[in-house]
């Protein structure tokens, strides 16, 4: 259940983000493996990975960058299809939706909701757009989404506000989650841009006010030996599960397996 956060509790959290971490605290950590999360970009690709038991489904469109939206049309395809799947759904940059004079209505099957901040470090007024977006698209559905704040570990690149500043505001507006991930690439790997203490002080304070830490960006079988202790409770991919680990091109339920094996084999083991 999620933590109602008074002001000096909010800032309490916040403010551990800065304290030391404790050196035991990987050790500690129930040797839990992760919910798998895989995007895909369309139904047939949906039905990949919903046949190899992933955990999440997400849609994506890699083409049209991090969290490229997919047409609408595909959304329902996938959520008429696949009704008992656990369905994410990115929906690109807030600053994309500011043209329009309407949003869109998202099939209710869909669980998990994602809109970046591309661009908004300079926008006084982001936290009250981003909270208005989220009002409407729940208001046109009929149905109060699980939101999920998205944190760019190459923030400077994209010009987002920075990890701190999105966290805080996911934990005051009540978003069930924070996904980490990276906007550019090209940028490397999320370990390539963020500590693992860091990453540890974030999934804390995240995990403390009753949210979901996601982990992305570029990460592939290779990283899990690191990034599994540090506990966060879904790792997400896209290029790892795909032919030649190429994100733009087709996932593949070798590759879906391969990686499977290694999340879900005993910490400090091979899979």
């Amino acid at each position: 259940m999620r933590k109602r956060l008074d002001k000096a509790s909010l800032d309490s959290y916040v403010a551990e983000m800065n304290e030391p971490v404790e050196s035991s605290l990987i050790i500690n950590l129930p040797p839990v493996a992760p919910r798998l999360l895989v995007s895909v970009r369309d139904l047939e690709e949906a039905r990949i990975a919903h046949h190899a038991n992933v955990d999440l489904i997400d849609l994506k469109e890699p083409h049209k960058g991090s969290l490229g939206m997919v047409e609408l049309s595909t959304a329902q395809q996938i959520a008429e299809e696949l009704p008992q799947a656990t369905l994410s759904l990115a929906l690109g940059e807030l600053a994309e939706w500011r043209q329009k004079t309407s949003v869109s209505r998202i099939p209710t099957t869909f669980r998990y909701l994602k809109i970046g901040l591309t661009g908004e470090v300079s926008n006084s007024y982001w936290r009250e757009e981003w909270q208005s977006f989220r009002n409407k698209i729940d208001a046109e559905a009929e149905k109060s989404f699980r939101w999920i704040a998205v944190v760019y570990a190459d923030y400077e690149l994209a010009k987002s506000p920075t990890p701190d500043v999105i966290i805080e505001a996911a934990i005051e507006t009540g978003c069930a989650g924070v996904l980490f991930d990276t906007w550019s690439k090209q940028s490397g790997s999320l370990l390539d841009l963020v500590s693992v203490e860091q990453l540890e002080k974030y999934r804390k304070v995240i995990q403390a006010a009753g949210l979901l830490t996601a982990f992305a960006g570029s990460l592939r079988e290779t990283h899990l030996p690191t990034v599994r202790p540090i506990g966060a409770d879904i790792i997400a991919v896209r290029g790892a599960i795909c032919e030649e680990n190429n994100r733009v091109g087709t996932v593949s339920a070798s590759r879906i397996k391969a990686f499977q094996d290694v999340l879900k084999s005993p910490i400090g083991q091979p899979g």
